[in-house]
């Protein structure tokens, strides 16, 4: 696939210098610039605080939720992927040929893991250790690796599906659910199809689909998908088998993701939609002036949405959703400050935090590890006074002691839980 030559092409039609005016923002969205104008081809949220971007200009993240970005690795990167243990996998390209860095120190240092002369569309982790890269096709056979050490090693899977026309893939046109099933799209020759495996990429299944040129693709679960393509969306219910226009037209779609519960996001050349139904209707969120979003990542974190969108001038676009999870208890007199244990505690992968707080300050409440560094923000924002409960999800985490922090005016106290996997 010559994606990103085709990419740089249609950004450099699309993107009119200079043209960044809002039409309409909401003031959850936070328009970023990374430090160099690149053509940001994917993006990996992996907290409200870190998340990673690259394009034609190499690779960068945040560790602070965008407030500041820093390069950590210079080249053409197309797609990347981050494991649960913070490992990061990006594929790069270079004089015709193809590679798979891997980093395990947050980006300080990279070593190739893979080589290769095929176009590598997507890699995406089943979980820390097992994952698999879908490449474009090698003599009329889709070339696809996997690894089962976090990314150290990877190996071509023999049997992979054959060809039948000249298709391709498609940057991030891939998505995998339940720890074993994966499906990617395909884009040219009006090859009308979705391949689907049920086994990590053992045996595979064409099937054929009523769209072409599957720009983007994402499944909520073993049955429910959503495929996005140059004209809008395609839902099914039955891991891809039926596929159900949903009678809206979006020019220019070219990405889909989501999180729990059907909740996905999608970009559509100069705005990002949302639906709440599992793909069945969609509400625009945001809109700018010039045309070239594109790739998206989200997380839902204690009830809150988080992510990155992807666009084609050197910026990024932030969004950080409004507090559902904390709860405050009516009729209660508060008189002094207390930060309560959480309960339960060890926990998988839930608890409840609470705390007291005698009169109307601004509060923070974050999560640490063990070695200091920030995890997560509950809350960061004046509160009332009384007694609050918060609802916090360690899912994104692995097994260890954390500890969380409560600062309220001239108040500050920490505990300590037990994340137990």
């Amino acid at each position: 696939m010559s994606s990103p030559r085709r990419m740089i092409a249609f950004f450099l039609f699309i993107a009119a210098p200079g043209v960044h005016t809002l039409l309409s923002q909401s003031t959850v969205w936070n328009r970023q610039y990374i430090g160099e104008n690149q053509y940001t081809w994917s993006v990996k949220t992996v907290s409200p605080l870190i998340a990673w971007v690259c394009g034609n200009a190499g690779v960068f993240n945040t560790s602070d939720g965008g407030s500041s970005w820093y390069k950590s690795i210079s080249g053409s990167f197309p797609t990347i992927e981050v494991t649960t243990d913070g490992v990061v996998l990006a594929a790069s390209e270079k004089n015709k040929m193809r590679f798979i860095h891997r980093s395990s120190d947050q980006g300080r240092s990279w070593t190739i893991v893979y080589t290769d002369s095929t176009f590598i569309d997507g890699i995406r982790m089943f979980d820390r250790l097992n994952g698999i890269a879908v490449g474009d096709p090698l003599d009329s056979v889709w070339h696809i690796i996997r690894t089962s050490d976090g990314g150290l090693t990877w190996n071509l899977l023999q049997g992979a599906p054959k060809m039948p026309k000249c298709e391709v893939g498609h940057i991030n046109s891939i998505a995998v659910a339940h720890g074993r099933f994966v499906w990617f799209g395909t884009i040219g020759c009006g090859g009308h199809r979705v391949y689907q495996s049920t086994d990590r990429g053992t045996t595979w299944t064409a099937k054929a689909a009523p769209f072409d040129d599957s720009y983007g693709i994402w499944f909520i679960d073993s049955l429910r998908g959503v495929v996005a393509f140059s004209s809008g969306f395609y839902r099914t219910s039955d891991g891809g088998t039926q596929w159900t226009w949903n009678n809206r037209l979006m020019s220019g779609t070219f990405n889909v993701c989501g999180v729990e519960n059907g909740d996905c996001w999608a970009t559509g050349d100069s705005a990002v939609y949302r639906s709440t139904d599992a793909g069945a209707t969609w509400i625009e969120q945001y809109r700018q002036a010039a045309r070239g979003l594109w790739h998206l990542s989200f997380v839902l974190v204690n009830g809150v949405h988080y992510g990155w969108v992807a666009a084609a001038d050197g910026y990024v676009l932030k969004y950080a959703g409004q507090p559902t999870s904390i709860t405050q208890k009516r009729n209660v007199t508060v008189s002094e400050y207390e930060l309560h244990q959480c309960y339960p505690n060890p926990f998988n992968p839930s608890t409840t935090i609470a705390f007291d707080i005698p009169t109307t300050t601004h509060v923070s409440l974050h999560v640490y590890d063990c070695l200091g560094r920030q995890v997560a923000v509950l809350v960061d924002r004046k509160r009332a006074s009384g007694h609050y409960e918060e609802r916090f999800n360690a899912s994104t985490l692995r097994s260890g002691v954390y500890f969380y922090r409560l600062t309220a005016g001239s108040f500050s106290a920490a505990r300590k839980m037990l994340v137990a996997k």
